[in-house]
């Protein structure tokens, strides 16, 4: 997962520099901030900047995402063993020293 993630983060790095370059040379773009004319290196710093900060956005909804449905499913695999162990433990416990008390003639049996 982390490796999809750094190599789409690279192609679209680098898709953010070609759209630049292409929007600033052939259709002369000009970034303004307030009254203002954004030189174009300060404009692809400041550019670069917001990919990033989206980035990290999507990375962290992500991850906060898949962490609560594990989160989830994990308490609600562990509900259904413990509320089936609590129903079910007699029969488990029957099954358990049945098993033993065989267990213990069979290895008898082969010893004598």
């Amino acid at each position: 997962m982390v490796r999809a993630f750094f190599t789409a983060s690279i192609f679209a790095f680098i898709i953010l520099m070609v759209m630049f370059y292409l929007g600033h040379g052939m259709f002369d773009l000009v970034f303004f901030m307030g009254h203002d004319v954004i030189e174009p290196v300060v404009g692809f710093g400041t550019a670069i900047l917001v990919f990033f900060a989206a980035l990290l956005f999507a990375l962290l909804l992500v991850v906060g995402v898949i962490s609560t449905l594990a989160f989830i499913f994990i308490c609600a695999g562990v509900g259904l063993l413990l509320s089936g162990l609590s129903v079910l433990w007699p029969i488990v416990l029957i099954a358990i020293i049945i098993w033993l008390m065989t267990s213990k003639k069979n290895k008898r049996h082969f010893h004598s």
